[in-house]
């Protein structure tokens, strides 16, 4: 907070100076006097004095705001700026260059939340500026990410996207696209930061994730792994799609098999079997143990339990297995 604090009050300074008038009204000259001094409880003293006999003087309620801005009391600051407005229209885009800079200076110091606050402020008071404002964001962000600056264009971008859905569309296809080009291990990220802004699902990106997830949960060992695809493909097709594609525990259908390469001490997922007839069959030389779900190790001789079951292999050195199931 005292980081924006001496942004604003420089920027208000600033203006307060550089939109100074040569009325030759002397009371408004002693206030400026005493604002350029910093002296602004004194100038406050002297424009409330103003405006309280002749409340249609513009200049007064203008600098009178610049004065509660500098003191950190932006409601009376607020107030008084409309009061300006009200009385000359002129005054909208002083102020508006006003929040404009302090909403510059804001992301300059990495702080979104206020830099956003204090766009918004000068959109208000200038409206013609949204657009404008977004498109320049837009730009500086769009420059950063093609530079490799990955991470350094998100106040930019949150800021731009937030005053114009065109622009968060903008942002959107920028990152999508991006996405869509890079490998898998990096198209997440990319992915994940479009959908902040993108206002659909998009399926196609969804569908990419889950045949990554597929392949994944196709390794032993890589269940973390698969788990991160899964969770990045629901927030584009949902929970129960991306479930049913790439299930936590693997099916072993009728006449079908699985098979696993796994390195000493890897686990495969988990394996559902219904009851019937199944075999194991490994390489030359495996050494495996099998679990049960309910944490009891399966004897290769003895039957499983006449119900589904979940099953794992634990590689006790380098192995190929290969489970083929037939159903009763």
């Amino acid at each position: 907070m005292k980081t924006r604090s001496i942004i604003v009050s420089g920027v208000f300074f600033f203006f307060a100076i550089f939109f100074g008038t040569t009325a030759s009204a002397a009371s408004i000259k002693d206030a400026e006097g005493f604002m350029k001094a910093g002296q602004y409880p004194q100038a406050i003293a002297v424009l409330e004095g103003i405006t309280e006999k002749s409340p249609t003087n513009a200049l007064a309620q203008y600098e009178l705001g610049n004065c509660y801005a500098m003191t950190r009391d932006l409601r009376r600051a607020e107030e008084r700026y409309k009061a300006a407005i009200k009385l000359d229209a002129k005054y909208g885009q002083k102020i508006a260059s006003v929040f404009k800079l302090a909403g510059r200076e804001a992301l300059n110091n990495n702080l979104a939340p206020e830099a956003q606050v204090l766009y918004f402020k000068a959109v208000e008071y200038q409206p013609s500026l949204r657009q404008p404002l977004a498109d320049e964001l837009y730009k500086e962000g769009e420059r950063l990410v093609m530079s490799g600056l990955i991470g350094l264009e998100d106040s930019k971008f949150a800021v731009a996207g937030s005053l114009s859905p065109k622009t968060a569309d903008q942002i959107c296809k920028l990152y999508t696209g991006i996405g869509d080009k890079a490998d898998d291990d990096s198209c997440p990220l990319f992915y994940l930061k479009g959908r902040n802004f993108c206002q659909g699902y998009n399926e196609k990106t969804g569908q990419r994730l889950v045949e990554i997830a597929k392949r994944l949960a196709k390794q032993p060992g890589r269940e973390a792994q698969t788990k991160v695809y899964k969770d990045v493909a629901s927030i584009f097709l949902g929970d129960r799609y991306v479930e049913k594609q790439v299930p936590s525990i693997l099916t072993l259908d009728q006449d079908g098999y699985l098979g696993f390469e796994l390195k000493g001490n890897e686990q495969s997922p988990w394996v559902k079997i219904g009851y019937g007839s199944f075999e194991f069959s490994h390489s030359q030389n495996a050494a495996y143990k099998i679990v049960l779900e309910n944490g009891s190790e399966y004897s290769m001789n003895a039957p499983l339990p006449k119900i589904e079951c979940n099953l794992k292999i634990i590689a006790l050195k380098e192995s190929e297995i290969f489970i083929s199931f037939k159903k009763k």
